[in-house]
């Protein structure tokens, strides 16, 4: 039910389980396909093998997304110092 792209990640992650070797993806797409069903399955395969998946996101409406996702800063605790200045506005092809 993947497609190639997916299946490409889906291996990606599986070989670097099996391996035992850290890796760090990043998925990143427009809207509508598929990445949270991507995830989802990756999550599934690796859980019903007996593993521990810790899913965490950047934001709190994708960390709702994922199957027992949490945010980066609630999953580890990491502070975080909130101020007038702490978000900024991003504009369509602003250089940043």
């Amino acid at each position: 039910m993947l497609n190639q792209c997916q299946r490409n990640v889906y291996e990606y992650v599986g070989i670097a389980v099996i391996e035992r070797k850290q890796a760090l993806i990043f998925v990143h797409r427009h809207g509508k396909i598929g990445k949270t069903f991507l995830w989802h399955t990756i999550i599934s395969k690796i859980r019903s093998e007996g593993l521990i998946v810790l899913t965490v996101a950047s934001s709190g409406i994708t960390s709702l997304l994922l199957l027992g996702g949490r945010t980066m800063d609630s999953r580890f605790k990491i502070p975080l110092t909130i101020s007038e200045t702490s978000s900024r506005e991003i504009i369509k092809n602003m250089n940043l």
